[in-house]
């Protein structure tokens, strides 16, 4: 009998950003570099008869410039898998307003001339699911050193969407989400305003990270980018948070060695956002405490959020708890005990549970933490989105106490708890929390 054949794990890498484009003189000249070493095989090889049209030339650079961005930052600390994973040929389309110059058949035919020239290693996909990727050579990585290539060099090109919808993940079955266009309105151009101000005064600001021992963190990631998921028919109904930015995945416990504008920094968070703005659309007052302190399971804080969370953006009434990676079911609460009581403290939310109202109420969230950034970032201050909490410095939490709790009212009509978190993880005493 044949020996079983060992199944390989499918290889994962990020994917190749088609938006990553050179910023400082360094990585310019690198990519200025990479184009004389293309154009002299051109010649050597007799590739080309007549010169490139002016905007063919012009996004055969841009595109160029793109690749050269994503190689280089493999080279540079903090590195992941040391591969991008990449579509080669043909890719997807999409809205003209998500389209980048380095995609398509120009990119593959740059890429393959580059692995000709010892600049890249491809891995064609071979099996289906499993993304083909590229790397760097140990050539390409010596000229990132020769041209002095660092972190402060990457930028963005100008023209990326800011403003992007996706479908709801329960609305595609067996394929990558794709990008849905949408009208262009008054608003969608003032909420495009505000994102591209909110990341030109992330940008410039002082922000630092102490290391920690626990590996590099590139501080120079800061572009962030609204993402909605509302329906075909309407993609900026749903979600429209702010995502981007190396924060955002900083893990809890290293948030302390942040710094702005030297100054150590706190979180200025919403109180138990979500069951609040349920409560708001109803009209009427929670009741006084932790929301989340459920009798019976208050050792069993996250687990109640978790599940609260999803039985507001549930369609019908589960029967399971939810399969989340990190979520600790509590022993001896199968799910319908666990919802009844729940519903035992909440009875209002009863007809908020398991009619998708999270994506509104999501939406709400995000407009209301939209209109803070903005209004803090007129005031100078520095703030930096945890979805529903702030990063600032010690010194203007008050301030961004103040704006959130204006902010959070005129927007719903209720008092929405803002309790301040030194990082160091305290709870610092708060009239907000009330």
């Amino acid at each position: 009998m044949a020996a079983a054949t060992r199944l390989i794990p499918l290889q994962r890498h990020p994917w190749f950003d088609p938006w990553a484009y050179p910023q400082g003189d360094a990585l310019h000249d690198l990519a200025a570099d990479v184009v004389a070493r293309l154009d002299r095989d051109e010649e050597v090889r007799s590739a080309r008869v007549r010169r490139r049209r002016d905007h063919i030339e012009k996004g055969r650079e841009l595109s160029i410039g793109v690749v050269v961005a994503n190689l280089a930052r493999l080279v540079l600390p903090p590195g992941e898998t040391g591969r991008l994973a990449v579509v080669l040929g043909k890719t997807p389309l999409t809205a003209k307003r998500y389209r980048s110059p380095a995609s398509g058949r120009l990119r593959t035919a740059l890429l393959d001339q580059m692995e000709d020239l010892d600049l890249i290693t491809i891995e064609r996909s071979k099996r289906r699911g499993e993304a083909s990727s590229i790397a760097p050579t140990a050539s390409f990585a010596a000229l990132c050193g020769e041209h002095r290539v660092g972190l402060a060099d990457f930028g963005r090109l100008s023209r990326e969407e800011t403003i992007v919808a996706r479908p709801r993940r329960d609305a595609v079955v067996g394929s990558s989400p794709v990008l849905l266009d949408y009208p262009e309105t008054g608003e969608t151009e003032a909420m495009r305003a505000v994102v591209v101000a909110l990341n030109a005064h992330v940008a410039q600001a002082d922000i630092a990270f102490l290391g920690d021992g626990l590996g590099a963190i590139n501080t120079h990631d800061r572009h962030q980018r609204r993402l909605f998921n509302g329906p075909p028919d309407n993609p900026l109904q749903g979600n429209g948070r702010l995502y981007g930015g190396f924060w955002q995945n900083l893990k809890r416990e290293r948030r302390g060695a942040l710094r702005i504008n030297g100054e150590e920094t706190a979180i200025a968070d919403y109180s138990s956002m979500f069951v609040r703005l349920a409560y708001a659309r109803l009209g009427i007052s929670p009741p006084a405490g932790d929301l989340y302190a459920v009798p019976g399971l208050e050792d069993h804080r996250e687990a109640v959020k978790v599940l609260t969370s999803t039985l507001f953006f549930d369609q019908r009434q589960r029967s399971s708890w939810p399969k989340d990676g990190g979520l600790v079911v509590p022993p001896g609460w199968p799910l319908p005990k666990a919802r009844a009581a729940i519903l035992g403290s909440h009875p209002a939310l009863r007809s908020c549970f398991g009619r998708g109202l999270g994506h509104e109420l999501m939406r709400l969230e995000s407009d209301i933490m939209l209109a803070v950034l903005d209004q803090l970032r007129e005031k100078g201050v520095v703030a930096l989105n945890l979805h529903d909490g702030l990063i600032v410095a010690t010194g203007d939490a008050m301030a961004a106490q103040t704006v959130m709790l204006a902010i959070g009212h005129q927007r719903t009509g209720a008092h929405l708890p803002v309790v301040i978190k030194h990082n160091s993880g305290a709870a610092s005493a708060s009239a907000a929390c009330s």
